[in-house]
């Protein structure tokens, strides 16, 4: 009498997926007129490209901290990072002469898959 071993269960290769973050911030520049202004950003959204893992928080803190230091994020802005889309950031609003830009009070409300 011969014992039967089960075949090993072949290991499921995790397919890369695409994450979305949805967050709230304070954006502050200086403008032409040298006056200091203060928005809050209520809805911002990053999008990213496929990616093998959940990426974290600071990930998507590294993000606005690059368009922190540009000073301006067009939605298709990657500054070498793996980012689909960026909205929300209403950089628009800092004109070509806005300065120290600084974006604070980043606030997660959900990083999740799309």
């Amino acid at each position: 009498m011969s014992v039967k071993t089960k075949p090993k269960p072949k290991p499921i290769k995790k397919q890369p997926k695409r994450y979305k973050a949805r967050m709230t911030a304070t954006l502050s520049f200086t403008d032409f007129f040298k006056k200091k202004v203060t928005e809050f950003l209520p809805y911002i959204e990053i999008y990213t490209e496929k990616l093998d893992k959940k990426p974290s928080q600071s990930f998507f803190k590294t993000y606005c901290k690059l368009v922190e230091n540009k000073g301006y994020a067009h939605s298709t802005y990657k500054f070498g990072m793996p980012i689909k889309k960026a909205d929300g950031f209403k950089m628009y609003k800092i004109g070509s002469l806005g300065k120290n830009v600084k974006i604070t009070n980043i606030s997660f409300i959900s990083i999740e898959e799309y």
